[in-house]
């Protein structure tokens, strides 16, 4: 059984809400996010807490040889957008498609212009130990993510609004013609 935890305004990487996404061939595809969080912040307090806590619980006698956890280090991602040695990360995944939804809690889908990787988003994740005979560690399953406000784009450039657009409803229509004539460079 694990602890659910809800995060506040924690930034968004690699976001995989709508369609999953396998990491390796021959893996199961899953939804996933990174989420990168402040070192010192309140959510790097909740988030190593509850990983104490599960540790306390599942393994009394002391951490057991080859335990790992989910929280990692910013500076593992190098020279990435977002991450460095002042954040830490999770990497949630799910085979279950998570809750995605807006400020107003509504639905968003694939199509919609958000979430999208460098904005902020609200996120529920669930941390539960693993103790088998292979494995000895606290993992991170996404449960859901909720758009909370804009941050500046990773990865470049990003996909054009209707808001980027002109409202051409009350124009006549009319063929766009060519002003100038094209470079032979570029044909």
């Amino acid at each position: 059984m694990g602890i659910e935890v809800k995060l506040a305004k924690v930034r968004l990487a690699f976001p995989h809400l709508f369609e999953p996404d396998a990491f390796e061939d021959g893996q199961k595809p899953k939804y996933s996010c990174n989420l990168i969080i402040p070192k010192g912040s309140a959510n790097h307090a909740l988030l190593s807490s509850t990983v104490k806590k599960l540790i306390t619980e599942t393994w009394p006698d002391g951490t057991p040889n080859g335990f790992k956890h989910c929280l990692r280090d910013g500076s593992e991602k190098g020279r990435t957008d977002g991450f460095g040695d002042d954040v830490i990360f999770i990497v949630p995944k799910n085979e279950k498609a998570p809750a995605v939804i807006d400020r107003d809690r509504s639905q968003l889908s694939e199509r919609s212009d958000r979430p999208y990787a460098g904005c902020y988003v609200n996120a529920i994740v669930e941390l539960w130990a693993q103790n088998t005979q292979k494995y000895k560690r606290v993992n991170v399953s996404l449960l859901g993510v909720q758009f909370a406000e804009d941050g500046e784009s990773f990865g470049g450039s990003r996909v054009a609004r209707a808001s980027d657009f002109d409202d051409l409803s009350n124009e006549p229509g009319a063929p766009v013609t060519a002003t100038a004539e094209a470079d032979p460079l570029f044909m």
